[in-house]
């Protein structure tokens, strides 16, 4: 393998890290959010009639909280499936060449 193949391996690594740990730390930003505003949420929304904003209210936090915690889940054959295919420019690129 040349420098070259195991630079871009480096930097795709790199790049898995980096949003890995940004994805990490975003859903404990919001699980933090949640665990301190449920008191509110639960004044201002449950204990009240239904209206279109308390609707909307809950659908925003309850969709963030689902995308925090699917967040957490492997997704690396979802976003980096670039990678992992091998007719894709990047998985060239990185495979050796055998030739």
């Amino acid at each position: 393998m040349s420098d070259d193949s195991f630079d871009d391996l480096a930097a795709a690594v790199a790049q898995i890290t980096i949003a890995d740990s940004i994805a990490l730390a975003m859903s404990a930003l919001v699980f933090f959010d949640y665990l301190i505003t449920f008191r509110q949420e639960v004044c201002t929304v449950w204990q009240r009639r239904p209206s279109v904003v308390s609707l909307l209210i809950v659908s925003t936090r309850w969709c963030l909280l689902f995308e925090a915690t699917t967040s957490l889940y492997p997704y690396g054959p979802l976003l980096y499936g670039d990678i992992m295919d091998e007719r894709s420019p990047a998985a060239r690129r990185l495979r050796p060449n055998c030739s």
